[in-house]
């Protein structure tokens, strides 16, 4: 293309330069406050999520504590198989429970699979124990216990009961209204996690032997000494390698951390969602804008090279008119004089 330096050229590649940076600003811009915006709705409902998932949890527990409290207060090992089977039915989360002698040993089990060692199960006597999978491919179940007393309130046993805390949809799914996809976890104070929604689909990757990074469990123990109602505001921690962004409740009576999350990537993909449309219309201006101006610029040389080539076939007649031996007059309409070329001149000042 020529190099067309009019001052109408010049203009247009100031406009279309000036255009497209206040549409690259403005996306900018627009980038900047849709992030804000999808973050901060994200980590809004967190909020109230995790005090519905916590509410759920707790509720779930407690409940379930008081089964096996009533089971513990009123047992009689010789008469306890059908109890324990009745309760086992009433309950679809419930896998296996059993009566244990002081030593953790079973003295009556009912379920559809076998625990034999639950001892290790429950760290410093804890009320809640270790999750453990029943077998390779399993899915994760979480143990419950209450203590068996007799008149003198000597330790005499346990009632226990392990639980498929996945299978309870409507309890990690609980104000999960927007469509967001949210972590759920259960966290002891040590960072172990005690289950997870959604659990990894690799056993190797699953929760059983899973702890949270330092990091995380700094940001819970925020909680730690405040009461049940406290929750920690939304914070961003790394888990499994991922950027997450939490917030948690610190549930006392069970010694655990109720924790919602959100993935930045979940933010990310809610981002470009939002963004990709818009991009592609500032895109669509600028590849538009720039072949129109292409026309522009293609338009304003020809015209240029028309306009030299004109000017150019002006002055060559002009000399050749000047060179002619013969003379060469040119007069407007009333045959006044506009030009008259040197032979005519001379040929005047002879006269």
């Amino acid at each position: 293309m020529p190099n067309v330096q009019t001052n109408t050229v010049k203009w247009y590649k100031l406009v279309y330069g000036l255009l497209v940076f206040l549409m690259l600003l403005a996306l900018v811009i627009f980038g900047i406050v849709t992030w804000n915006t999808v973050k901060s709705q994200a980590n809004n409902s967190l909020i109230p999520h995790n005090i519905g998932l916590s509410s759920a949890i707790s509720e779930f527990l407690s409940r379930q504590k008081s089964v096996l409290d009533s089971v513990a207060s009123s047992l009689s090992y010789d008469a306890g198989q059908q109890r324990l089977e009745d309760i086992l039915k009433a309950t679809p989360q419930m896998r296996v429970m059993a009566v244990l002698d002081e030593n953790y040993q079973p003295k009556v089990t009912t379920g559809d699979l076998k625990a034999d060692e639950w001892k290790p199960l429950f760290v410093n006597d804890k009320m809640i124990g270790l999750p453990f999978r029943p077998s390779f491919i399993g899915e994760s179940v979480l143990p419950i216990k209450s203590t068996v007393y007799d008149s003198q309130g000597k330790v005499t046993g346990y009632v226990v009961a392990a639980y498929r805390l996945l299978d309870n949809s409507e309890m990690w799914q609980v104000s999960d209204e927007d469509g967001l996809q949210r972590r759920s976890l259960i966290v002891g104070p040590d960072g172990r996690v005690y289950a997870a929604y959604p659990e990894s689909a690799n056993f190797w990757e699953g929760y059983i032997d899973t702890y949270v990074d330092p990091e995380f469990v700094s940001a819970l123990k925020s909680t730690d000494s405040l009461s049940q109602e406290t929750i920690l505001n939304p914070t961003s921690v790394t888990f499994q390698n991922e950027e997450v962004d939490i917030a948690s409740r610190y549930l006392p009576e069970y010694q655990l951390y109720i924790v919602s999350g959100v993935d930045m990537s979940e933010i990310k993909a809610r981002w470009f969602e939002r963004m990709q449309y818009v991009a592609m219309a500032v895109l669509i201006f600028i590849v538009a804008g720039f072949f129109i101006f292409r026309v522009v610029l293609k338009r304003a040389a020809l015209s240029e090279t028309e306009k030299d080539t004109a000017e150019r076939n002006v002055l060559k007649l002009s000399q050749a008119m000047e060179q002619s031996p013969s003379s060469v007059v040119v007069t407007d309409a009333n045959w006044m004089v506009e030009y008259d070329n040197k032979r005519q001149t001379d040929k005047q000042g002879v006269g």
